[in-house]
């Protein structure tokens, strides 16, 4: 699966500065998801791992506690169930770049709240497919080999 297939003609939301992103969003987007989404973006932005680990967990954390803890477990489950079929168990596994998956993740996090409506493709909220997306980039923290974000660390020269 080619990323230039799911990701063609999609904005690079990563791109934007934390600062300018939040001042994007509509006025009507709530407080609680302008700080989730200025983490996301902070990490896109970070230059060091420690900077990129904090953000992205504090971001997991605030939409943990904006959806309630046990809806986002279900939230994440509807997320992967719908990446099982489309795609094939545990495929991100294979890695991706970090970029991608942080754009897809602010991707979902602005739209969430500007369309209060599930996917037309899965039938999801945009809220579970931010929390995978988060989930991911979090879990690629220890797969080094699939960071973009720092490309120094390239895993040949270790």
């Amino acid at each position: 699966m080619s990323a230039t297939k799911y990701d063609s003609g999609k904005p690079k939301l990563s791109l934007i500065s934390p600062d300018v992103l939040l001042l994007l969003l509509p006025s009507t987007v709530p407080t609680e998801l302008k700080g989730i989404v200025h983490r996301v973006s902070k990490a896109a932005h970070s230059t060091e791992e420690t900077g990129y680990r904090y953000n992205l967990s504090q971001a997991i954390i605030g939409l943990r506690d904006y959806l309630s803890p046990p809806l986002s477990i279900l939230e994440i489950t509807k997320g992967l169930e719908y990446g099982l079929v489309k795609y094939h168990r545990n495929n991100w596994k294979e890695g991706m770049e970090w970029s991608r998956v942080l754009d897809a993740a602010l991707r979902h996090l602005v739209l969430g709240p500007c369309m209060n409506e599930q996917l037309d493709e899965s039938g999801n909220t945009h809220y579970a497919h931010a929390l995978c997306m988060l989930m991911f980039a979090y879990e690629y923290i220890d797969m080094t080999q699939y960071n973009d974000i720092y490309p120094e660390k390239d895993v040949a020269d270790e």
